[in-house]
This record gives structure tokens, sequence and C-alpha cells, in this order.
């Protein structure tokens, strides 16, 4: 039996709801986190910094003797090369969330304005806007380029990313590929004066506890914390018992409709 620790690493302190999963399907296990929050958040660095910092969280976790490593960040899971992983003394492990395929137009609003981070990275930011892209194709509809606007993951980035897109007539809507982004520019709106959501509907993912607490509530997509765990341990379990390779998973997500998005009036009047 092999009885060195599990490591798991993130770039802040959201990967201990992971860790927390993780114990109660492997109770016996001992389990190492690293928590990177000197240097959180990873999604606004540039993707050479965030591997560069990925490659000192996994030598962090190697010198603590780990028989495995599982990433809790997305951002890494993403950008980490699957060809430097493999070549790693123990197995790594990334689970990665692909949504905000529909969510973005469950408001129903025909102009719609994004906020996306950097697509030039193969990162979730690309994932988030790829899965952005086939929602509208399944709507009819395309995202025009001027329509679009990229930004770093942080709130002074949303802010202005949104004041960039309110240039362009008629937005009902804005998605923002994270919370953070969103609360950015819930607050542009409100400083131009523009109500949400009676003017226009702002939706973010993550689903991070702080978007529960902003006015208005933000409406978000939700990921599945307990499932990410679920299917890390699945992965974790083939690759330690069966020699299984590590491979990236996509889970669904939830929508959390809150208070930042409102349907359009039917022909009666009323929301619908």
């Amino acid at each position: 039996m092999d009885n060195r620790p599990i490591g798991v690493f993130d770039s802040g302190l959201g990967g201990l709801t992971g860790v927390r999963e993780l114990r109660k399907r492997l109770p016996h296990e001992e389990i190492i986190y690293f928590g990177d929050t000197g240097r959180v958040p990873y999604g606004s660095r540039s993707p050479e910094t965030i591997l560069q910092y990925a490659r000192q969280d996994v030598a962090f976790l190697l010198s603590k003797n780990v028989k495995c490593i599982m990433a809790a960040c997305g951002t890494v899971s993403s950008t980490y090369p699957a060809a430097e992983a493999a070549k790693l003394p123990v197995p790594y492990l990334g689970v990665v969330d692909a949504a905000a395929r529909e969510a973005a137009f469950s408001t129903r609003n025909r102009r719609i304005g994004v906020i996306a981070g950097d697509l030039s990275c193969s990162g979730p930011s690309r994932l988030r806007y790829e899965g952005c892209l086939l929602a509208l194709e399944r709507c009819g509809l395309t995202l025009p380029d001027e329509c679009c606007a990229t930004a770093r993951y942080a709130f002074q980035d949303g802010y202005d990313a949104a004041l960039r897109l309110l240039e362009q007539p008629g937005l009902t809507a804005i998605f923002a590929m994270s919370d953070v982004m969103a609360i950015g520019t819930m607050r542009a709106l409100h400083d131009r004066g523009l109500r949400i959501p009676e003017d226009i509907s702002v939706i973010g993912f993550d689903g991070l506890e702080l978007g529960e607490f902003y006015t208005p509530k933000l409406t978000t997509i939700r990921q599945q914390a307990s499932l990410l765990v679920d299917r890390g341990v699945a992965l974790l379990l083939g690759t330690l018992e069966r020699g299984a390779v590590a491979r990236h998973e996509t889970v669904p997500f939830t929508l959390a409709v809150r208070e930042s998005t409102s349907h359009p009036p039917r022909k009666d009047g009323t929301n619908s």
C-alpha cells in the first residue's frame, strides 16, 4: 500500500471545498493542500505566468513526496501541457469545466455583449468563449466582434470592459465569463445610471459566494464542486490502481438565477 500523501493545489483557498469532498470519499488518505494566496487570482495572468506558477506549485508538492497531484485550479487544469504532465514522476490530474453554453441566453435577450478572458491561450477563457458561441448558434444568433470585449479576471478589468461594450447601442444583457468581471460590470452600469436588470441584465460564471451578497444578487453559472471531486477521485483511483492515463473531463453546471437578469416582456406585458 502506498502511504504517501495526495497533493492538491489551487490559486487560492477555493480548492479547500474540493479537499473537503475528497476527505469524505478517501477518509484514510493524507492530503497536502497548497493554496497560492500570495498570487491569486491566476486567471488575470498571462499564459506564460500561469504555466510558471503551475510548475512551481507542482514542484512544491513533489518536494513533499506526494503520490499524485490534483489541480483544483481550472485555469491551471486547462493551461498545463498534457505532454509535460505525462512526464511527471507521479500521476497528474486536472478536471476542467466547460459550460455557459445555454446560460448566457437564459434571459432571451437578443442583443448581448460578452466579456471574455484572454482568448490567445488554450485555457478556460477559450473554452467558455467557444461554449458561448455554440449557444448563440443554437439560438440562431451570431456575436459581432464589437460586442465582445476581452479582459483580465479582475474587478477593474470587468469595469473597463463593460464601459467599452456600452459604446455599442441597444445592449440588453452582458455575459461576463467570471463573477469577478461580472461584479465589475455591475458597478460600471451603476455608475452610468443604468438599472440592473430593468435596463440591462448581467450574468456571471463561477458561482462565487460574493455574488449572493452583491446588490442585486448576481445570476451565475455555478460549478458543482462535489461532482468535480467525484470525477477527480474516480480518475485518481483509476490512475493509482489500474494505471489509467490522466485526462480532462467536462462536468454539468447549474444556473443560479438571481436578481441581475430579467426575461423580456411578453405580448401581454408580463415577464416570462
